[in-house]
């Protein structure tokens, strides 16, 4: 199985190359087009007064310059929108995922762990939320905290884990996978510098 970093590497290195091969394909079939377009210009303007042809090739070169443009920006349009589809599907990949690890064997020990890490940080007598479907561990929460904790159900939670704040509501913990996914998307989307330079 793949890591993060090689599966982040993979992602990147597949979107250069599609971007390059999208990018190689258009600038093609502009210059073709740009091609034709100024041999038809030169061939009329041959045939007339050289001030009629001076104006038709400036005038062609305007256009093709003007397509360009406009190709140009039709693409990056394109690509950002599969830079989204890629990052909106690798995340719903990722959410499906730990999805499954909420009805995997493993998931009460990680739901323990956490517990674990609330208590230290907030300490017996924390009101420990989680998802309706989670009630089930609550006796292993209890175990965690002594017995000395509330456990609740949050509808806010929707994947799993816990959040917990101490009785006073002074301090406050959220280690749900809701929030754990959450910040790797923020983490995705300020890191990864997906962007295509057209040169």
């Amino acid at each position: 199985m793949l890591n993060h970093e090689e599966r982040l590497k993979s992602f990147l290195d597949s979107i250069n190359r599609e971007t390059q091969e999208k990018y190689n394909k258009i600038l093609g079939e502009i210059e073709e087009q740009s091609k034709k377009e100024l041999d038809e210009a030169t061939k009329i303007a041959e045939r007339q007064a050289q001030d009629f042809f001076n104006k038709s090739v400036a005038k062609s070169k305007i256009e093709s310059n003007n397509k360009i443009a406009g190709k140009m920006m039709e693409t990056r349009a394109e690509l950002s929108k599969l830079r989204e589809k890629i990052t909106a599907d690798i995340f719903s990949e990722a959410k499906d995922r730990l999805n499954a690890f909420t009805e995997s064997s493993d998931y009460e020990a990680f739901v323990a762990k956490s517990a674990a890490s609330v208590l230290a940080l907030l300490g017996e007598g924390a009101q420990v939320y989680v998802k309706d479907a989670d009630l089930k561990f609550k006796k292993v929460i209890l175990k965690v905290f002594n017995n000395n904790c509330t456990v609740s159900a949050d509808s806010d939670i929707e994947i799993g884990g816990l959040k917990a704040k101490k009785a006073d509501g002074t301090l406050i913990a959220d280690d749900t996978l809701d929030s754990r996914l959450k910040q790797q998307y923020e983490w995705f989307l300020s890191n990864c510098n997906l962007s295509v330079d057209f040169q």
